[in-house]
């Protein structure tokens, strides 16, 4: 299976077959955000949303630090239950375990039960080899994803390129890239700033995604102008990024532009 999604219920099928199996997610380890995204959520036999989490911290920190698995029998007994994901009233026998293909660590896969002292000496071990296997499938489901999502974007941004070369007006390039940034990047929000602003156009355009019932949309002069943002990118010429708008120090500067 080359499909992270088909990946990850076919794992959880399997899994859920060989042992108990109340709970169970696997996390993508991602080191440039230093983020892990909880993915093939199941919860009682439901599939639940993907989440994003720190890498650091609670018990898939742990063992993304030490990759080592993580064993628990009786959470009542065991405070490091406490950092766990909670799923509902909270999980009882917790297993965790490093997934790691060729040296490199690309996240973990848990299998939770709401008993407690549900998993046997075999269980453990035969979640071990399940994890290897694991890692190679989610690593080559990953490089497809990867390669598929680059063709798309070298085919959209090509596009992209005819489209700009064919316009004229200030406002059409900023729609065509507003709408390019909405379907390549699926974001909550983009925003354009003009820094010398047009003869008598707007200054800025929003775009917000598509929904259930509406249409994706682009805005002429909608969105205030952050000026000490667009200052910031503009006299540094680089890009800036934020991982977390609320830890991060320079997060007041975005304050008054996203609230």
């Amino acid at each position: 299976r080359l499909e992270l999604d088909e990946v990850l219920d076919l794992v959880y099928e399997k899994v859920r077959a060989l042992m108990a199996a109340d709970a169970f997610f696997i996390g993508l380890f991602d080191p440039e955000a230093d983020t892990v995204r909880i993915a093939g959520f199941y919860d009682h036999d439901e599939r639940r949303p993907d989440t994003v989490i720190p890498s650091s911290g609670g018990l898939t920190g742990i063992v993304l630090q030490e990759r080592e698995p993580v064993i628990i029998q009786n959470a009542a007994a065991n405070p490091l239950i406490q950092q766990a994901i909670q799923l509902g009233d909270g999980p009882q026998s917790v297993m965790i375990m490093p997934l790691i293909t060729q040296d490199e660590i690309i996240g973990v896969i848990s299998v939770q039960s709401y008993d407690a002292y549900a998993y046997a000496p075999d269980d453990i071990a035969l979640l071990e080899v399940i994890a290897d296997a694991v890692a190679t499938a989610v690593r080559n489901a990953q490089l497809y994803d990867q390669t598929t999502t680059q063709l798309r974007a070298q085919q959209a941004l090509h596009q992209l390129s005819l489209d700009l070369a064919a316009s004229q007006t200030p406002a059409r390039i900023a729609e065509l890239v507003v709408q390019a940034a909405l379907d390549l990047l699926k974001p909550a929000e983009v925003r354009l700033y003009m820094i010398r602003r047009p003869t008598g156009g707007p200054d800025a355009w929003t775009g917000l995604p598509a929904g259930e019932d509406t249409p994706a949309q682009v805005t002429p002069g909608a969105a205030p102008a952050p000026r000490a943002l667009i200052d910031q990118a503009h006299a540094a010429r680089e890009i800036v990024l934020l991982h977390n708008g609320h830890q991060d120090p320079r997060a007041e500067v975005f304050g008054t532009a996203w609230p």
